[in-house]
């Protein structure tokens, strides 16, 4: 299945004109407190490779360098070979040099595993061996990054799967599969954590490109293309919000269905992230009707048809929820209200976990991890010219 994903994905890149990321972009921006930590290891010892995880690395060491402007004596570059002890020494040698105001950068383009008993993420050291329950000792858990930035502004950017299988579809161990976490880190000031796919799907390559799919359009939002996202106004920056909407967008325009980038944070509109010049390239229009739970999904969606915008709109809940477990309550519902251009209004409520009951008490969208997800995939959908606008979701009581 995973070779079929992977060949369709192979062969729409080549089609789509996709620019060259290897050379840097120089903007002449300065950023003296930041540091980073930036880590490819494409050649595993005892288990799959990495198609393009050097490759990835380098790139986006060029982009921390010439396009955000952190000295490069602050940026620690693996490109080869790396264990755990590495890492974890680079890692606690650049939170030190972050200066104030500064942001510690931490890359990762590798193999991640899920903890077999906890489910707690960890990305996997060059020598980790065939053997889930000794995984743990030759890997990084992301619980260890976030204490050694403990004080710190962090940015942490994975290009990694926690589902057992490899970058091109291969099983890390034969005939195993691990605890995959159903959650993402709450968000929290001064954090944000950038994932290339949810929990159980394949964080894959895109073969034109010869890079990570998600690192290549991560780069890509970070150098600019991104700068506008939401309302089409280029403002010389990019913030957390404009780039996790432009690479799940660009992800769905080659046809990558198979992973679903997932950003926290605790502010994404305000996180500025670059203040990358480069204007987005044409990436073309998909030319096959995609799917959701196995309905076909038209580009553009007409609210008149409310099946078809239950199935759609259910999906993106169910995804933001599968995302988002810690600390919510199972149970609530979400009201999708929607505006016509005529003026007619209409809505549908939404549940997350096939609640029950109905909760009592109304809930603000915009606080919970659960909300700013429901409320970004919202964003993502296209509709006719003549029916819908998102007018505001809500959970549960009172919709009006």
């Amino acid at each position: 299945m995973w070779a079929l994903v992977l060949a369709s994905i192979a062969a729409l890149a080549q089609g789509a004109g996709l620019p060259n990321l290897d050379t840097p972009l120089k903007t002449g921006a300065q950023a003296p407190a930041d540091a980073a930590v930036v880590v490819g290891i494409e050649d595993y010892v005892f288990v799959a490779d990495v198609p393009f995880a050097q490759r990835d690395a380098r790139a986006f060491y060029d982009f921390l360098v010439y396009t955000r402007g952190i000295p490069g004596s602050r940026v620690r570059l693996f490109e080869g070979g790396v264990g755990r002890e590495q890492i974890i020494e680079a890692l606690g040698q650049a939170a030190a040099e972050v200066g104030d105001g500064g942001t510690l950068w931490v890359y990762f383009a590798g193999h991640g595993a899920a903890d077999t008993s906890t489910g707690e993420r960890m990305l996997l050291g060059d020598d980790v061996r065939q053997d889930p329950t000794a995984f743990g000792t030759r890997a990084v858990r992301l619980s260890e990054i976030r204490d050694i930035a403990a004080d710190k502004d962090l940015m942490l950017i994975l290009d990694a799967c926690y589902n057992g299988m490899g970058r091109s579809g291969e099983e890390l161990v034969a005939g195993k599969r691990f605890v995959v976490p159903t959650w993402a880190s709450q968000p929290s000031p001064g954090r944000v954590e950038w994932t290339a796919a949810a929990p159980d799907e394949l964080s894959g390559p895109l073969d034109a490109a010869r890079h990570g799919a998600f690192t290549y359009f991560a780069i890509g939002a970070l150098r600019g293309w991104a700068d506008g996202e939401l309302d089409g106004t280029r403002d010389g920056k990019v913030t957390a919000e404009e780039a996790d909407l432009y690479v799940r967008q660009a992800l769905r325009t080659v046809q990558v269905s198979t992973q679903t980038p997932v950003l926290t944070a605790s502010d994404l509109s305000s996180v500025v992230l670059s203040h990358g010049t480069e204007a987005a390239p044409e990436l073309g229009v998909p030319t096959a009707t995609p799917t959701v739970s196995g309905t076909s999904v038209p580009g553009l969606l007409d609210a008149s048809d409310m099946a078809l915008m239950d199935t759609v709109l259910q999906d993106a809940v169910d995804r933001c929820t599968e995302q988002n477990r810690t600390g919510t309550e199972a149970g609530d519902l979400w009201y999708i209200r929607f505006k016509t251009k005529k003026g007619e209004a209409s809505g549908m409520w939404l549940a997350d976990a096939r609640p029950e009951s109905q909760q009592e008490e109304e809930v603000d969208p915009s606080r919970g991890s659960r909300g700013l997800c429901i409320r970004r995939e919202l964003k993502l959908l296209r509709f006719t010219d003549d029916t819908v606008v998102v007018q505001r979701t809500m959970s549960p009581s009172n919709p009006e």
